[in-house]
């Protein structure tokens, strides 16, 4: 072994090879830090002294399936020119992260073919390294989303767990992605991303969300000139509701023959015209004979539903 494998194999720049220790289904690498790659991170000075040392390890890509680790020698450094105290930080370092930039991209890789789960399985590592590697992923892509090519969004909010508590996420519909994620389904979580949509998102045409109040109220306070389409699934829900109202009233107004009759054909009122048995359609065309504004309202359901 010899620092050049290690810098062609796994991208390993800033070091210098010392040995390979073998243990198991491990592989050691142990290196130190080049001098040349030490330089003051304020005065750019390259005269230092050594004031404290450390071992760190960081996670390689595997060779066959026997896990890899370099295990680097650091010393923490002191200017002498400005005195600042430093850690050396290489180019294949994320962070504190105990992973090399190599792993992080074989990780990324196979996550594309499996879970989080099977991926540290099959590298040997912990679940929270392979999420941890994921969410840095995440991070970098929707950091900074250019909001100026948006032209149709959807809000929607969903459980994250027991106890009524919601996240609200905005989507761009066009592309599939998330713009904004905020905890609570309330209007205060997404007005402030709203405002910034209306200073930035020029060709913004359309919201989509549910009936929900509070977000209506925020699109119209940010967006007062942006349409509003309320999704097909509450707006059937809203005319089944007003059928069923409409149905209870004329039941009381019945004999109790009446009254049977229009409570033993509730659910052909609610139910979809074209997925009704033939028998059950001739049931409901009587009833809509002979009751005009049950004939009205189901008529307009079946025309949104249709649309």
């Amino acid at each position: 072994m010899s620092t050049s494998v290690l810098y062609h194999a796994f991208n390993l720049k800033g070091i210098t090879y010392r040995a390979t220790r073998f243990t198991g289904d491990v592989i050691e690498y142990f290196a130190d830090v080049k001098e040349e790659y030490i330089r003051c991170p304020k005065c750019g000075q390259r005269k230092f002294t050594f004031k404290g040392q450390k071992t760190r390890s960081f996670h390689l890509g595997p060779m066959g399936r026997k896990r890899c680790l370099l295990v680097l020698s650091l010393h923490r450094i002191k200017c002498n020119t400005c005195d600042t105290l430093w850690w050396p930080d290489l180019p294949f370092m994320v962070g504190k992260h105990r992973f090399a930039r190599s792993f992080a991209l074989i990780v990324l890789d196979l996550l594309r073919f499996g879970t989080i789960r099977w991926v540290a399985d099959y590298l040997g590592v912990g679940w929270d390294m392979i999420k941890e590697i994921h969410k840095l992923k995440l991070q970098r892509l929707y950091r900074n989303i250019p909001l100026h090519k948006v032209r149709y969004i959807g809000i929607d909010e969903f459980s994250i767990r027991k106890g009524h508590e919601y996240m609200t996420t905005v989507m761009d519909l066009s592309e599939g992605r998330i713009l904004y994620a905020t905890e609570g389904k309330g209007k205060e979580g997404i007005l402030p991303f709203l405002k910034k949509l209306a200073r930035k998102g020029k060709k913004l045409r359309a919201v989509a969300m549910d009936m929900g109040i509070s977000f209506f109220s925020a699109v119209r306070e940010a967006l007062p000139n942006i349409d509003v389409v309320f999704d097909r699934y509450h707006i059937m829900a809203l005319m089944n509701q007003g059928i069923e109202n409409l149905r209870r009233n004329h039941q009381k107004e019945l004999d109790d023959i009446g009254k049977q009759t229009l409570k033993g054909n509730r659910f052909l009122l609610l139910r979809n015209y074209d997925s009704l048995k033939p028998d059950h359609k001739e049931r409901l065309d009587a009833l809509m004979q002979a009751n005009q504004p049950l004939f009205v309202m189901h008529s307009m359901k079946e025309q949104l539903r249709l649309f």
